[in-house]
């Protein structure tokens, strides 16, 4: 810059942001299988397993 320049010196400053800022969404899968397999688990063992009932699977 020359001495005779009139511009303002303009300083960007960016704010950093360390450690906890945005995790990664593994553990939503994760939890969202373990429930869909427990799902799948109690209605195999209800209907499959167990001799059918009408009585009882109306129930539901």
């Amino acid at each position: 810059m020359s001495a005779k320049s009139n511009a303002p010196v303009i300083i960007k400053r960016k704010k950093v942001v360390a450690g906890d800022g945005h995790h990664g969404g593994a553990w939503k899968v994760a939890i969202w299988v373990h429930f869909l397999r427990s799902c799948g688990a109690v209605l195999h063992r209800r209907f499959s397993c167990a001799p059918f009932d009408r009585t009882i699977a109306m129930s539901f």
